[in-house]
């Protein structure tokens, strides 16, 4: 499009006064047509505010470009990874352009310069490019974000200086609602992201809280359930059985009130346990194969300040899977010594043992050889003795056993 100019001896007065007045008149013409330009923009910018996705974006500015700013020929490019991609164009044929940053064009130089381009003979340029049309002069227009360049908007036209200072600060300013546009889409996919991710992880943690419920409650429940098989085939052990159900239904209860109590800290109840009371529970509470045997060495009076319940599941833990291990049979060993100062505590047994590999890994949360496993009960146990501020260590020796030992500090009072 061939823009109306206004030049300086155009507004010079001569000896004709009708002269002026017409001079005048074209004057205030330019003027007012500048300033509807402007304003018109201004009204369709806003626009570009409500735009949801890049393709609104290219829409809503070849449409300002061509029916308020009068541009015949339009491109959009984007920057992407040191290239300036075509997005598309309007007024003449729709082109799949990539130019490289570093090589040729008007626009892949307003890119890299970060600075408009007013040509007004294309071919006195060096850097231009012939591409579907003839064009003669060329306006391109960086959009430039809040630390880079984002793209280039470009006009063209097939006459000589068809544009002028005008043009360039009414594209410009186009070029800065884009660059405010494309940030505002930038961001929401940032946000979309977040949220998704967030809602990710939160159903991540939901599911690794049920796995740890589940973990929990399945060692209570199975005994349960094969206590009641072990009744329709053995019914004068049902006095017996029923205790064992009963036991073991109170410790899943004992499991869900904790679940209850429980938050994000590793804070511990203390109370009064006496040891070979709370070992004898955890073991009564099993149903253990004839072919294992089990020696607990432990003073029916060692008393000291523990989490009971936190402590009976991790005895739980242990000796589950300590049987587990010796599906053959073999020896569960439980022993405890008290010390000035501390408790120690050795639970082993001669199953199949671990590897090195799987050693390293036994405390990491999920981490299961068992087909069915869930990866639970060792990190459990690792953070009920850290909460005690003790420690506990594995050795372990493949088709030989497993030795877990545990030191907790022994406290004097509650208080302490």
């Amino acid at each position: 499009m061939k823009q109306q100019k206004y030049h300086k001896n155009d507004i010079i007065g001569t000896s004709s006064s009708g002269t002026d007045i017409t001079v005048r008149s074209k004057a205030e013409d330019a003027r007012q047509h500048s300033k509807d330009r402007m304003y018109v923009l201004h009204l369709f910018a806003v626009e570009l505010g409500y735009a949801e996705s890049i393709d609104d974006i290219v829409k809503t500015t070849f449409h300002i470009m061509r029916d308020v700013l009068g541009f015949q020929f339009s491109s959009f490019q984007l920057l992407e990874n040191e290239k300036l991609i075509t997005v598309d164009t309007d007024g003449h044929p729709s082109l799949d352009l990539v130019f490289s940053l570093s090589g040729k064009g008007i626009t892949t130089r307003a890119a890299r310069e970060a600075k408009t381009q007013l040509i007004a003979d294309v071919r006195d340029d060096p850097d231009f490019i012939q591409a579907a049309t003839e064009s003669l002069s060329e306006l391109a227009v960086p959009i430039i974000g809040k630390d880079r360049v984002l793209g280039v908007l470009n006009v063209e036209s097939l006459e000589l200086d068809a544009f002028n200072e005008e043009d360039k600060i009414l594209l410009e300013l186009l070029a800065n609602n884009v660059a405010s546009a494309l940030y505002q889409i930038e961001q929401t996919k940032i946000m979309k992201q977040i949220q998704q991710d967030h809602e990710l992880d939160l159903i991540k943690s939901f599911q690794r809280f049920s796995s740890m419920v589940r973990h929990d409650l399945k060692t209570p429940l199975m005994n349960v359930n094969n206590a009641l098989d072990l009744v329709n085939e053995n019914p004068d052990m049902s006095e017996q059985l029923f205790e064992m159900i009963q036991r073991n239904l109170s410790n899943a209860n004992k499991i869900m009130e904790d679940w209850k109590q429980k938050t994000y800290s590793n804070k511990i109840n203390l109370t009064h346990v006496n040891l070979a009371q709370l070992v004898s529970e955890s073991l009564d509470a099993m149903l253990i194969s004839e072919t294992i045997n089990v020696e607990v060495d432990i003073k029916k009076d060692l008393n000291v300040i523990l989490d009971n319940t936190a402590m009976l599941r991790l005895f739980t833990n242990l000796f589950k899977n300590a049987i587990e291990a010796m599906p053959e049979g073999g020896l569960l060993t439980v022993k405890m010594q008290k010390e000035d100062n501390s408790l120690k505590i050795f639970i082993s047994d001669t199953g199949s043992g671990m590897s090195k590999e799987t050693l390293s890994k036994i405390f990491t949360p999920f981490y299961s050889t068992k087909a069915n496993g869930m990866g639970l009960g060792l990190p459990y146990c690792k953070q009920v003795i850290d909460a005690h501020n003790g420690l506990i260590t594995v050795d372990s020796e493949e088709n030989k056993g497993t030795s877990f030992t545990i030191i907790l500090p022994i406290k004097k009072r509650m208080e302490d």
